[in-house]
């Protein structure tokens, strides 16, 4: 199977997704030092200190995109859940 990965630096995008795992789960919130919530949501300034020294591996895979308008060469990073 071929993909594309990309490296995504941009701490805004890192807090976002990384949030979104912690909600998931928020037992991993320990391996970081950070304190997450029983409802799953991280402490913001935790949150925060992470995402400037975390780097998110996004990959897409060229299967994903069969039939879609969207080039799967282009590295620029989009919203994926």
């Amino acid at each position: 199977m071929r993909g594309t990965a990309v490296a995504v630096r941009d701490p805004a995008v890192v807090a976002e997704r990384f949030a979104y795992y912690l909600r998931r789960n928020p037992h991993e919130g320990r391996y970081f030092g950070m304190r997450v919530g029983r409802d799953g949501c991280a402490d913001p300034d935790d949150l925060a200190r992470a995402a400037a020294r975390l780097v998110m591996i996004r990959t897409v895979l060229e299967d994903a995109y069969r039939g879609s308008d969207e080039d799967v060469t282009d590295p620029a990073p989009r919203r994926v859940l």
